[in-house]
C-alpha cells in the first residue's frame, strides 16, 4: 500500500519593479549628494591651498624686500618703477639668505608674473632666482619729506607718468632711506587688493632721517652760533662774514665771524650727470647711466668732470680704500685677473651716490686648446696647433671655426677680416661654429681671438 505524501506549496513575496526603481532612485540621490559634498570639500581644500600659497608668497616676498632695504647702504637708479636696486655690505645676507655672496640685489617682475631677484655676485657674475609666483603687480616709491606737519613723508616714484626722471626724487636720491612697496598677489581665482608696506634702511637712518630734509635725534641740526650785531652773509658752507649766527643753510648774521655747517648748494645728485665714465670695452656714459656691473677691458677706468662744473667738496672712492678729493680727471687701475670687481662711489657733504660697479673680463686659459679650425674640407687642427700663417689651401675652400667643445667661453671674442678689409667681431657665446666664405684667387681670412688684457691670438689662412 502506497503512502501518500502530502505536499504543501509555499509562496515567497518579492519587490515589484516600481519598488525597485524607487529604491535605486533614492540610492542614486543619496550617492550623488555624498559625491557633491566630497567634491565641494575637495574644491574648498584646493582653494584654501592656493590662498595659503599666495599668502606665503606675499609673506616671503615682503619679508625679503624689507630685510634687504633695512640693510641697504644705497639704492641704484631703476630702469622703471617696477624695479628696486639695493646695494649692501656683502657680509649681510642677500635675497638667497647667503652671506659673502653678493652685494647688489635687484627686485622686479618677469613676464610670467614672478618676482625675481637678480644678484651681482662677488666674482662679478650675475644670478637670477625666482622668489615668488603669481605676483600680479609690483611698484616702488621713495620717501620724500614734504615739510607739512600732517604728512611729513610723501612717497614718490623715481620715474613720472611719462617715464621721465622725477626731479623731486632725483634731487635727494643720495639721502633716500625709506622705500614704499606696493604688491598685489593673484590667488588663482582673482587678483587680491594691493598691499603696501614700508621699509627703512637702518644704516642710512643713523645718518639721515626716515627720508630727507629735516632733523632728528640721529640727524641733529648742525647750525653753529656766534654773537654780534648787524647783518652778514653766509657763503654756502654756513659761514657768516660777521659775528652772528650760521643756520646750516649758508646764512649768517652779524658783523663779526659766525659758523654753521650744512650741505653746500653744489652737493646734489644732479652732479652725476656731469661725470663722464670711460674705459676700454664699454661706451663712455654718464655716471647715472652706467649699467651694473660693466665689463671693463684695458688697464683702467676714468671719470671726467664736465668743463665749468664746480667740484668743491666732492670726493671719490675706489672700493673701500677711502675717499679722496675729486679731480677734473680721475683714473683708477682695474684689478688683475679674471672676473675681479671694482666699485666707484662719489660723495659731497651728506650726499653719497650709489656705487657703479665694474668687473674684469672672464678669460679662461683653456679656450685656445678646445677650438677646432677646419679647412680643405677635412683638415682639422686645434687653434693652438694651427700655425700663425697657413697658405696654399684649396681653391673655394672655406674655413670653419668650431667652438662647440668649449664649455666656458667666458668673454672671448672672435674677430675676422677678409683681405685686410673691413673686420667683424662677435663673442664666442653667440654661436657654436663660424664658417667663412669660399676663398678664391689670392683671398685670405685673418682670424683673431681676443679677451680683456690677454694678448690677441692671430691666425691667417690664405689660398
Amino acid at each position: 500500500m502506497k503512502r501518500k505524501i502530502a505536499s504543501q506549496r509555499y509562496s515567497q513575496a518579492g519587490v515589484s519593479l516600481i519598488e525597485l526603481m524607487v529604491g535605486l532612485t533614492v540610492g542614486l540621490i543619496i550617492t550623488a549628494g555624498a559625491f557633491t559634498v566630497l567634491f565641494s570639500n575637495q574644491k574648498l581644500i584646493l582653494e584654501k591651498d592656493v590662498m595659503d600659497r599666495s599668502q606665503e608668497n606675499f609673506r616671503f616676498a615682503s619679508t625679503t624686500i624689507t630685510r634687504l632695504v633695512r640693510q641697504a647702504t644705497s639704492f641704484g637708479f631703476p630702469a622703471n618703477n617696477n624695479e628696486l636696486i639695493v646695494y649692501f655690505d656683502s657680509s649681510q645676507r642677500d635675497c638667497l639668505g647667503e652671506t659673502n655672496h653678493s652685494s647688489v640685489n635687484t627686485f622686479k617682475l618677469n613676464t610670467d608674473n614672478e618676482l625675481i631677484c637678480e644678484l651681482v655676485l662677488n666674482d662679478g657674475t650675475t644670478q637670477t632666482v625666482t622668489l615668488a609666483k603669481n605676483v600680479s603687480g609690483l611698484k616702488f616709491a621713495y620717501g620724500i619729506q614734504n615739510g607739512t606737519g600732517t604728512t611729513p613723508l610723501a612717497y614718490q616714484p623715481y620715474l613720472d607718468s611719462s617715464d621721465a626722471i622725477n626731479s623731486t626724487v632725483d634731487g635727494v636720491w643720495g639721502t633716500i632711506t625709506s622705500v614704499l612697496t606696493q604688491m598685489s598677489i593673484n590667488d588663482g581665482s582673482a587678483q587680491q587688493p594691493t598691499i603696501d608696506f614700508v621699509a627703512t634702511s637702518h644704516l642710512r637712518a643713523m645718518t639721515q632721517l626716515a627720508s630727507t630734509g629735516g632733523t632728528s635725534l640721529v640727524n641733529p641740526s648742525t647750525g653753529g652760533n656766534g654773537n654780534g650785531n648787524g647783518n652778514g652773509n653766509g657763503d654756502g658752507n654756513g659761514n657768516g662774514n660777521g659775528n652772528g649766527n650760521g643756520d646750516g643753510n649758508g646764512n649768517g648774521n652779524g658783523n663779526g665771524n659766525g659758523n654753521g655747517e650744512g650741505t653746500p648748494a653744489q652737493c646734489s645728485s644732479t652732479m652725476l650727470a656731469n661725470l663722464d665714465v670711460s674705459g676700454t670695452g664699454f661706451s663712455t656714459a654718464k655716471w647715472n647711466a652706467i649699467s651694473n656691473p660693466t665689463i671693463a677691458n684695458g688697464q683702467s677706468v676714468s671719470v671726467s668732470v664736465a668743463t665749468g662744473v664746480a667740484i668743491t667738496g666732492w670726493k671719490i672712492q675706489k672700493d673701500s680704500s677711502g675717499f679722496n678729493d675729486l679731480q677734473m680727471t680721475n683714473s683708477f687701475t682695474l684689478p688683475s685677473g679674471n672676473k675681479q670687481p671694482m666699485s666707484l662711489t662719489v660723495k659731497c657733504g651728506e650726499y653719497v651716490s650709489s656705487p657703479i660697479n665694474f668687473v674684469t673680463p672672464n678669460c679662461p686659459s683653456d679656450v685656445l686648446g678646445k677650438i677646432n679650425v677646419t679647412y680643405d674640407g677635412n683638415v682639422t687642427k686645434t687653434w693652438s696647433a694651427l700655425p700663425a700663417t697657413t697658405s696654399g689651401i684649396n681653391n673655394k675652400s672655406t674655413v670653419k671655426v668650431d667652438v662647440s667643445q668649449v664649455v666656458d667661453k667666458g668673454d672671448w671674442k672672435l674677430k675676422w677680416q677678409y683681405n685686410n678689409g673691413d673686420s667683424n667681431i662677435e663673442p664666442l657665446t653667440n654661436w657654436s661654429s663660424w664658417t667663412s666664405g669660399q676663398l678664391q684667387g689670392n683671398e685670405s681670412v685673418t682670424l683673431t681671438l681676443q679677451c680683456g688684457n690677454e694678448n690677441p691670438s692671430v691666425r691667417k689662412v690664405s689660398r
